[in-house]
């Protein structure tokens, strides 16, 4: 993963904020709604209770690496452009309150969460930190259980990019 300097740990904090203002919030109770999405940061979050959920710096393909830095010099004098590629790992499957395997339906939900994600990237909160923010791809997973045949999640890697100026 790459090393974050201030402006950078800045933008992904506020891309985290962004999606928890975008997104709806599960359920306090606990029992599953059918909408409310979990925000984590970092890959090595626990999504396995979790119904829906966005979690970034991270990639359901390991081919992608989830958090990039590139510096770039620009102008007369040091001023700096900082572009931060973050996969952020969107998830929607059953939970235990709603049980049923359901593409169609996990497809939807993994959809809305894409849109908010979107609402998320144009926030003001978003605005105020970085230069631009935009989508740059987006790459679709079904995911099926060990043994290849029970459906168990819709899995989306959005590759969103944030340019800081400093």
């Amino acid at each position: 993963m790459a090393t974050l300097t201030d402006s950078t740990a800045d933008a992904l904090d506020a891309l985290v904020a962004a999606c928890r203002e975008a997104m709806p919030a599960p359920p306090s109770s606990g029992v599953d709604d059918g909408v409310g999405v979990e925000v984590l940061l970092g890959p090595d979050q626990d999504r396995t209770a979790v119904p829906r959920a966005v979690t970034l710096p991270a990639a359901f393909n390991a081919e992608l690496d989830p958090l990039t830095v590139a510096r770039v010099e620009t102008g007369a004098g040091p001023q700096y452009a900082d572009t931060i590629t973050v996969v952020c790992s969107l998830l929607a499957r059953a939970s235990t309150q709603r049980p049923e395997r359901d593409f169609a339906s996990w497809r939807r939900q993994a959809s809305a969460m894409l849109g908010d994600l979107g609402v998320a990237l144009r926030s003001q909160q978003l605005a105020a930190v970085v230069a631009r923010a935009r989508l740059l791809s987006e790459r679709w997973y079904d995911a099926y259980d060990n043994t290849g045949v029970l459906p168990v999640a819709v899995v989306i890697d959005a590759q969103v990019e944030l340019t800081v100026l400093s």
